[in-house]
């Protein structure tokens, strides 16, 4: 699971937005960490 923030915090209400710049930090983290574990790479950088 991937939590993002959400404009002025509001959560699991029809109120809820995120910003598309939020969205997409997250989108960019999930892939990087898809593709290190696809690779083998260490848990942690050198």
């Amino acid at each position: 699971m991937l939590f993002v923030p959400s404009i002025e915090g509001i959560s699991h209400n029809e109120g809820e937005s995120t910003n598309d710049q939020d969205i997409s930090a997250g989108t960019d983290l999930v892939t990087t960490v898809v593709h290190r574990l696809m690779s083998g790479a260490p848990d942690t950088p050198e």
